[in-house]
Protein backbone atom coordinates (compact mmCIF):
# COMPACT_ATOMS: atom_id res chain seq x y z
CA UNK A 1 0.00 0.00 0.00
CA UNK A 2 1.29 3.55 -1.08
CA UNK A 3 0.52 6.54 1.17
CA UNK A 4 -1.39 9.28 -0.02
CA UNK A 5 0.31 12.07 2.03
CA UNK A 6 3.70 11.54 -0.30
CA UNK A 7 2.44 12.53 -3.00
CA UNK A 8 2.55 16.14 -4.42
CA UNK A 9 1.98 18.21 -7.64
CA UNK A 10 -0.72 17.83 -10.66
CA UNK A 11 -2.49 14.66 -12.13
CA UNK A 12 -3.04 13.62 -15.26
CA UNK A 13 -5.62 10.89 -15.66
CA UNK A 14 -4.20 7.77 -17.77
CA UNK A 15 -7.24 4.97 -17.71
CA UNK A 16 -10.15 4.97 -16.18
CA UNK A 17 -12.26 1.12 -16.70
CA UNK A 18 -14.90 -0.89 -14.48
CA UNK A 19 -13.16 -3.99 -13.78
CA UNK A 20 -15.00 -7.73 -11.93
CA UNK A 21 -13.99 -8.40 -8.55
CA UNK A 22 -15.78 -11.34 -7.13
CA UNK A 23 -19.14 -11.18 -7.72
CA UNK A 24 -18.63 -6.97 -7.56
CA UNK A 25 -17.85 -4.43 -10.12
CA UNK A 26 -14.90 -2.30 -9.09
CA UNK A 27 -12.99 0.56 -10.62
CA UNK A 28 -9.21 0.53 -11.54
CA UNK A 29 -7.54 4.47 -12.37
CA UNK A 30 -4.95 4.85 -13.51
CA UNK A 31 -2.87 8.62 -13.24
CA UNK A 32 0.27 9.97 -13.75
CA UNK A 33 1.97 12.49 -11.81
CA UNK A 34 3.46 15.81 -13.93
CA UNK A 35 5.72 18.88 -13.38
CA UNK A 36 5.71 22.37 -14.27
CA UNK A 37 8.18 23.04 -17.38
CA UNK A 38 11.07 25.67 -16.36
CA UNK A 39 10.24 27.67 -19.64
CA UNK A 40 7.41 30.04 -20.10
CA UNK A 41 5.56 29.68 -22.73
CA UNK A 42 2.15 31.79 -23.74
CA UNK A 43 -0.92 29.89 -22.93
CA UNK A 44 -4.01 32.29 -23.44
CA UNK A 45 -5.30 35.43 -25.38
CA UNK A 46 -7.62 37.40 -23.67
CA UNK A 47 -8.21 40.47 -26.45
CA UNK A 48 -4.93 42.01 -26.70
CA UNK A 49 -3.31 40.64 -23.48
CA UNK A 50 -0.94 37.31 -23.68
CA UNK A 51 -1.07 35.54 -20.35
CA UNK A 52 1.80 33.46 -20.13
CA UNK A 53 2.69 30.40 -18.24
CA UNK A 54 4.76 27.21 -17.39
CA UNK A 55 3.31 24.19 -18.79
CA UNK A 56 3.07 21.12 -16.85
CA UNK A 57 3.66 17.65 -18.91
CA UNK A 58 4.11 14.56 -17.74
CA UNK A 59 6.74 13.27 -15.66
CA UNK A 60 8.18 10.13 -17.09
CA UNK A 61 10.31 9.49 -14.22
CA UNK A 62 7.53 8.70 -12.16
CA UNK A 63 6.10 5.70 -11.74
CA UNK A 64 2.04 5.76 -12.56
CA UNK A 65 -0.08 5.78 -9.73
CA UNK A 66 -2.88 3.00 -9.49
CA UNK A 67 -6.21 3.83 -7.51
CA UNK A 68 -8.08 0.65 -7.33
CA UNK A 69 -11.78 0.96 -5.76
CA UNK A 70 -13.38 -3.15 -5.39
CA UNK A 71 -16.82 -1.74 -5.72
CA UNK A 72 -18.39 1.57 -5.56
CA UNK A 73 -22.19 2.81 -5.56
CA UNK A 74 -21.44 5.47 -8.03
CA UNK A 75 -18.80 7.41 -10.06
CA UNK A 76 -18.56 10.18 -12.31
CA UNK A 77 -16.13 11.86 -14.05
CA UNK A 78 -16.27 15.56 -15.27
CA UNK A 79 -14.07 17.87 -17.47
CA UNK A 80 -12.10 20.11 -15.11
CA UNK A 81 -12.86 23.22 -17.52
CA UNK A 82 -16.69 23.06 -16.34
CA UNK A 83 -16.35 21.94 -12.66
CA UNK A 84 -17.33 24.89 -10.25
CA UNK A 85 -15.79 25.95 -6.83
CA UNK A 86 -18.59 25.02 -4.20
CA UNK A 87 -18.65 26.52 -0.50
CA UNK A 88 -21.40 23.54 0.14
CA UNK A 89 -18.34 21.13 -0.55
CA UNK A 90 -16.43 19.94 2.81
CA UNK A 91 -13.23 17.94 2.36
CA UNK A 92 -9.18 17.75 2.96
CA UNK A 93 -7.71 20.24 0.41
CA UNK A 94 -4.35 18.91 1.39
CA UNK A 95 -4.06 15.69 -0.56
CA UNK A 96 -4.18 14.57 -3.97
CA UNK A 97 -6.92 12.31 -3.20
CA UNK A 98 -9.66 14.37 -1.22
CA UNK A 99 -12.18 12.58 1.24
CA UNK A 100 -15.26 14.59 0.76
CA UNK A 101 -17.89 14.39 3.92
CA UNK A 102 -20.71 17.09 2.78
CA UNK A 103 -21.13 17.54 -0.90
CA UNK A 104 -24.36 17.93 -4.11
CA UNK A 105 -22.67 14.75 -5.79
CA UNK A 106 -23.13 12.73 -2.48
CA UNK A 107 -26.75 14.46 -1.88
CA UNK A 108 -27.54 13.69 -5.33
CA UNK A 109 -26.19 9.78 -4.79
CA UNK A 110 -28.56 9.87 -1.28
CA UNK A 111 -31.57 10.78 -3.38
CA UNK A 112 -31.00 8.89 -6.60
CA UNK A 113 -30.26 5.49 -4.99
CA UNK A 114 -31.02 2.66 -2.86
CA UNK A 115 -27.76 3.11 -0.86
CA UNK A 116 -28.95 3.86 2.46
CA UNK A 117 -31.47 1.11 2.56
CA UNK A 118 -29.18 -1.76 1.18
CA UNK A 119 -26.65 -1.10 3.46
CA UNK A 120 -28.05 0.58 6.76
CA UNK A 121 -25.87 1.83 9.13
CA UNK A 122 -22.65 1.42 6.39
CA UNK A 123 -20.47 4.34 6.14
CA UNK A 124 -19.46 5.00 2.75
CA UNK A 125 -17.10 7.69 1.47
CA UNK A 126 -16.64 10.09 -1.68
CA UNK A 127 -13.53 10.42 -2.60
CA UNK A 128 -11.95 13.16 -5.45
CA UNK A 129 -9.41 12.71 -7.93
CA UNK A 130 -8.60 15.75 -9.14
CA UNK A 131 -6.78 15.83 -12.26
CA UNK A 132 -5.76 18.37 -14.86
CA UNK A 133 -8.99 17.59 -17.49
CA UNK A 134 -10.60 16.09 -15.37
CA UNK A 135 -12.33 15.67 -11.88
CA UNK A 136 -12.68 11.97 -10.76
CA UNK A 137 -15.66 11.58 -8.01
CA UNK A 138 -15.82 8.08 -6.31
CA UNK A 139 -18.56 7.10 -3.87
CA UNK A 140 -17.54 3.53 -2.04
CA UNK A 141 -17.82 1.61 1.06
CA UNK A 142 -14.35 0.26 0.04
CA UNK A 143 -11.25 2.06 0.70
CA UNK A 144 -9.17 2.33 -2.48
CA UNK A 145 -5.86 -0.25 -3.27
CA UNK A 146 -3.12 2.32 -4.14
CA UNK A 147 -0.10 1.15 -5.43
CA UNK A 148 2.56 2.36 -7.90
CA UNK A 149 3.10 0.75 -11.24
CA UNK A 150 6.26 1.00 -13.06
CA UNK A 151 7.05 2.08 -16.27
Amino acid sequence: MVCLDNWTGDLFLNELTETVYGDEVGLKILVERGKVLDEIVPAIQIEEQVIEASPIVIDENLPIIQIEFESYVAYAVMNETYFPGDDYEIYDTRRIVSVLTQSRYLDFVNQTTFVEHMHPGEHYIRYRIPCLDHVIEVVSYDLPKISEIAR
